[in-house]
């Protein structure tokens, strides 16, 4: 039973019209918010707009964990009211300004929600949007517990040891960087306790850090961390490290099979549709999958796996192949990965490049994937 002052709050709110999304026209079309100003706990306020993603104004994208699915926060959209879930809330009134409006981009805003074709479209181009946007602002949490001014220091202090470092040595190899020593006063910060507790904040269990206006980011943040040098004044030192064996590229298989494994994704589906602005850059190929939010999640899996063998020739797909007694049992082809489940990898295939396949001799009858062959593997 509500009390006296949420049943006030509900009611007023009830009398409000509710805002309604309007159908986006087919095309590269996105909407984008205009944040109006406001303070501290002031009511939130804003408009939405649509426009051609790369005719839109310059825009920040804002990541953020969605934590409850409930939508019970008001936030007033072109004069209605619109509902979002609290962790939204708190994010839009930590990135507003007080006195100036400010044009942002926010999934669960921005997306119709209740439209599984608009989601799907939308998702497809979100690795674009993350590009497109001048700024990601993240947006962590709210409860700081006074750990951000401390990690904020140690990164600071890490980077001017790196510069400092880079003009001392000849950075030939990727090796050629010194370890520190254990009594290193860096090594020894009583602060590097701020930085566990900064990634164990669930942002970092979510697929939204692996997109990135520079490109990839791993669930470790190393590349982005590389990426701030590649662009710098260490740009020669830095390609060292990106272009040796032990540098940031990865491919897309272990890739998703680790994402999987290490992030929360509430839509079972997400496991593949939150990766595909991804998949293109680390395969190399024209792999193009249309993110349907109407298909069973087993259904996306076995879309997944038939297009990339189809595109890639791949056979390393097999690495992520494990059953139990439950997926024994489900309705699909035993080759199709079960990316909702941990997985653990058997290398089947031969060392090399990340698009192995297996030695054609290892079969009786030659292997041959055609777009013809899906249909027979549809649960």
């Amino acid at each position: 039973m509500l009390g006296g002052e949420q049943d006030a709050r509900w009611l007023a709110l009830s009398r409000k019209a509710h805002y309604e999304y309007q159908q986006l026209p087919h095309g590269d079309f996105v909407r984008y918010l205009i944040l109006h100003p406001g303070k501290d706990d002031e009511p939130l306020s804003c408009s939405l707009n649509v426009s051609l993603l790369d005719q839109a104004p310059q825009f920040e994208a804002i990541s953020y964990v969605w934590g409850t699915p409930l939508k019970d926060q008001e936030i007033e959209c072109d004069g209605k009211s619109l509902f979002i879930t609290a962790n939204l809330r708190d994010a839009l009134r930590c990135v507003r300004w007080p006195t100036e409006s400010r044009t942002l981009w926010a999934d669960s805003i921005c997306i119709d929600q209740a439209d599984s074709w608009e989601k799907g479209h939308q998702v497809a181009l979100m690795a674009r949007i993350y590009r497109n946007a001048k700024t990601v602002l993240i947006h962590i949490g709210s409860q700081s517990h006074g750990h951000e001014d401390n990690a904020a220091a140690v990164v600071s202090d890490v980077n001017a040891v790196i510069c400092q470092t880079f003009d001392k040595i000849d950075m030939s190899t990727w090796d050629s960087f010194p370890y520190p020593k254990p009594d290193d006063p860096l090594v020894l910060d009583s602060r590097w306790p701020s930085i566990s507790e900064l990634l164990r904040q669930p942002w970092f269990d979510r697929g939204a850090p692996l997109l990135s206006p520079t490109g990839i980011v791993n669930v470790k943040l190393k590349a982005t961390f590389l990426d701030t040098y590649l662009s710098g004044p260490h740009a020669k030192e830095a390609r060292v490290f990106a272009s040796s064996s032990t540098g940031i590229k990865v491919d897309f298989l272990t890739f998703l099979g680790r994402a999987n494994r290490d992030l929360k994704l509430t839509d079972k589906r997400d496991r593949i549709y939150a990766f595909l602005g991804l998949a293109e850059e680390l395969t190399g190929t024209g792999l193009v999958m249309a993110p349907d939010y109407k298909s069973h999640f087993l259904d996306v899996y076995l879309q997944f796996a038939c297009q990339y063998l189809v595109s890639t020739g791949d056979l390393s797909l097999l690495n992520s192949v494990t059953h139990d007694e439950q997926t024994f049992g489900a309705p699909i082809a035993s080759f199709i990965p079960r990316w909702d489940r941990r997985q653990n990898y058997y290398n089947l295939c031969t060392q090399g490049g990340p698009n192995r396949s297996v030695p054609r001799h290892l079969f009786k009858h030659p292997f041959t994937f055609s777009p013809a062959t899906y249909s027979k593997f549809a649960p």
